[in-house]
């Protein structure tokens, strides 16, 4: 559950921001696709570095990303992200 939660951040937090895909993509010098993966949760091996990068890209502190992240309503029912 916890890395549904910290994809769903990411896409959240891009959205936020104003970013595209490809935004996020050529700040963090990490392939479009991939991000889309990631924020799909078709991806789940993400590296500690590469989520660094993209909490950099954000423009967070990782204290600011991860308390993102445990805001996140979980379904009681579906224990699903929602």
């Amino acid at each position: 559950m916890l890395d549904e939660k910290i994809c769903k951040a990411i896409r959240g937090l891009r959205k936020e921001k104003g970013l595209t895909q490809k935004d996020l993509a050529e700040i963090s010098n990490i392939d479009k696709s991939y991000i889309g993966k990631i924020e799909r949760q078709v991806y789940r091996n993400l590296t500690v570095q590469t989520l660094e990068k993209l909490i950099e890209s954000l423009g967070c502190t990782d204290e600011e990303f991860f308390r993102y992240v445990m805001k996140q309503e979980v379904d009681p029912i579906t224990m699903e992200v929602i």
